[in-house]
């Protein structure tokens, strides 16, 4: 299974690696509130991982009532899980996006298809995210 605990918490991990030295705001969504009814979907190590993301002063928790659109419009770019509806949505509005895969085991769908483009190693993550930062 792809959405794992592993793969989970890589993707936040390579991403914030490759920001490591960069000042910028790191948003991030949250899908759901935590509640009784879905925390026993939702892994411990997990929530204690992105429960300890609010130390860096640039991370930002964004609560999930807010509309996605809403973030993804003032975005610069847009990193979201394979193939999850963010990045699309950032793409129709022409702001960059990918696909990020921690795991390096997924292929591109045919690009005619989403029009996103999956990266699956942290050195073209480092690359895409500096090319598209300098941009703006």
């Amino acid at each position: 299974e792809y959405y794992n605990l592993y793969n989970s918490i890589n993707f936040f991990k390579h991403i914030l690696e490759c920001v490591e030295n960069c000042d910028l705001d790191i948003l991030i969504k949250k899908k759901r509130k935590l509640s009784k009814g879905n925390e026993k979907f939702i892994h411990k190590d997990f929530i204690d991982f992105t429960d300890k993301l609010i130390f860096d002063k640039r991370i930002k928790i964004v609560d999930e009532d807010i509309s996605a659109l809403s973030i993804i419009e003032k975005s610069d770019i847009v990193i979201s899980p394979p193939y999850s509806t963010p990045s699309l949505i950032a793409n129709h509005f022409k702001v960059p996006s990918i696909f990020y895969d921690s795991s390096n085991q997924l292929i591109q769908i045919e690009p005619c298809i989403l029009k996103v483009k999956l990266i699956n190693s942290k050195k073209d993550l480092f690359n895409w995210m500096i090319e598209n930062l300098q941009k703006n």
